[in-house]
């Protein structure tokens, strides 16, 4: 239901229906689990699926022009797995429709436990699974007419540079709306150290997202891109806060930003544009 419901938005009556649906489970979950394991199979189930929205955005959504990615899956697990993602992303918030069925006390801690959300996948349920972000990312008649399934892991690192520019654009972009002038990789800067991070608008301010705080996610681009034209790469496709420089040093970009906002020095020269 909730697939199809975002293949049509434009139905009132799919939103009621499910709606209604999922207020009459959640009451039924209730009274045969407890009040304390529903709240905490809500709050898993909120903090995967923003989990997993801010990894589509991250890692799909550049490339998804592309085709249909083959690994969408496969690296949300991985990111789970081996990168932690769960215990640094934030849940998203239940819609205030659902907030009354599932009640006021939503605030306890969210564990889950180990290896994730599946053991297995099969290939097939991956492909399915590309093809529809791809179509919610772009709608229909998005694709290129030469579109073909592809793996994220596979896309040349000039690509991954290029997202990452793209992504620097959109913050320097937001920040000189905010300012009203142009605005530079410093105004950044100066405007995350002055807690006025949150003002940018840009996807990152809508997105549940893994990072501590607006001040890194908007800093974050803008050293990964100076970092990169400094000739520092990235060893994991899908760590790309992980950088290493040309003579083996690494840095971490949650690591590199949290110091900047602080008002730290931060030892990396910052172009004008």
């Amino acid at each position: 239901m909730h697939l199809f419901q975002a293949h049509h938005p434009d139905r009132p009556w799919l939103r009621e229906v499910s709606e209604q649906l999922r207020k009459a489970l959640w009451a039924e979950v209730r009274a045969i689990v407890g009040n304390e394991r529903f709240l905490a199979g809500v709050g898993a189930e909120l903090l995967v699926a923003g989990a997993f929205d801010w990894h589509v955005c991250r890692y799909a959504a550049p490339f998804a022009r592309r085709g249909a990615a083959l690994d969408v899956y496969e690296s949300f697990q991985w990111k789970i797995e081996t990168d932690g993602l769960l215990t640094r992303a934030q849940p998203i918030s239940p819609a205030p429709d659902a907030t009354e069925a599932i009640g006021p006390d939503l605030d306890q801690p969210i564990t889950l436990a180990p290896p994730g959300v599946l053991p297995e996948v099969p290939g097939e349920f991956g492909t399915r699974l590309g093809k529809v972000i791809t179509h919610k990312l772009l709608g229909r008649g998005g694709l290129a007419p030469r579109a073909r399934p592809y793996r994220m892991a596979d896309v040349p690192a000039e690509e991954w540079a290029a997202a990452g520019e793209f992504q620097r654009d959109l913050v320097l972009e937001a920040a000189t709306r905010l300012l009203g002038r142009r605005a530079g990789p410093i105004d950044v800067v100066d405007l995350a150290v002055a807690g006025r991070a949150k003002e940018l608008d840009w996807w990152h301010n809508e997105q549940p997202c893994p990072h501590p705080t607006p001040g890194v996610c908007a800093l974050m681009p803008v050293f990964d891109v100076a970092l990169r034209r400094k000739g520092y790469v990235h060893e994991h496709p899908f760590a790309q806060r992980e950088l290493v420089g040309p003579l083996g040093e690494r840095v971490n970009l949650v690591e590199l930003a949290a110091k900047a906002e602080r008002g730290e020095p931060y030892q990396v020269v910052l172009e004008e544009r």
